[in-house]
């Protein structure tokens, strides 16, 4: 991989900036505190729309990180490391998968067939009478595994499908479920973040001063959301996460057209 250029946008950004991308990042968080998924997914459309893309993934990544070790350290007693560390090893197999893959496959597509999928997992939920996810086999983990850490090295999307795989393997506890997905997002995003320090998007002129920006946000996103989290039932829950991946993945159909 090559360093990627210098970008001085950071420089001259209008003063907006400095109001709009703490309200988006706040914003990101609360839901990422909920439901232990979707800061990307809310937060990368929402600031590609005023600041440069290569801008706004490395940032998120490097926030996303921080949020997931902030929960997974807080709520560690809570964490299902069996359930970790079955999707690691095709975790790891997949990142490397995407890093070889990285810009010869078409995201438009990708991004599109990824948002149908999920927006019909949560439409089934919510068809089925149901907002609990049915229950899977454990060996879902490897193509989980294998597609996630390869979408999420490529794309930054991956969200969603550890959501599915997660909800249907931890269906009693909420905070199990959202301790073990963030312990998982830590070990997913650290290795993003470590593939973009060796390509070079992480030392980007500013990129740290962007992300500090947001910084003090993320954390009031996390502590409201954490707040939403403690009052909401198991169901709520359910249903909540339902509701996010059927608004995500509409979301990804949308970016895609």
């Amino acid at each position: 991989m090559t360093r990627a250029k210098s970008n001085n946008y950071a420089m001259t950004f209008p003063i907006e900036i400095y109001f709009l991308v703490p309200l988006v990042v706040f914003g990101a968080y609360t839901v990422f505190a909920i439901s232990g998924f979707g800061s990307a997914l809310v937060g990368i459309p929402l600031l590609s729309l005023f600041l440069p893309v290569q801008f706004v993934v490395p940032m998120s990544v490097l926030n996303d990180f921080l949020a997931s070790l902030t929960v997974a350290t807080r709520e560690r007693k809570h964490v299902d490391w069996k359930e970790c560390l079955i999707v690691i090893p095709p975790l790891v197999i997949g990142i490397s998968i995407g890093v070889w893959l990285l810009g010869d496959l078409p995201p438009r597509y990708v991004q599109m067939a990824l948002g149908i999928f999920v927006v019909g997992a949560a439409l089934y939920n919510l068809l089925s009478g149901t907002a609990n996810p049915i229950a899977i086999s454990k060996w879902w983990s490897v193509p989980t595994g294998l597609i996630g850490g390869a979408l999420g090295a490529l794309f930054g999307i991956a969200g969603p499908l550890w959501v599915l795989y997660f909800t249907g393997r931890i269906k009693d506890d909420k905070s199990r479920l959202r301790a073990t997905m963030s312990t998982t997002f830590v070990a997913t995003t650290g290795l993003r973040i470590a593939m973009y320090l060796l390509s070079g998007l992480m030392l980007q002129d500013n990129l740290l001063w962007l992300a500090a920006i947001g910084f003090p946000a993320m954390l009031a996103g996390l502590y409201v959301g954490n707040k939403v989290h403690t009052r909401i039932s198991v169901p709520g829950m359910a249903r909540f996460i339902t509701g996010m991946l059927f608004v995500t993945g509409s979301l990804l159909v949308w970016r895609a057209l």
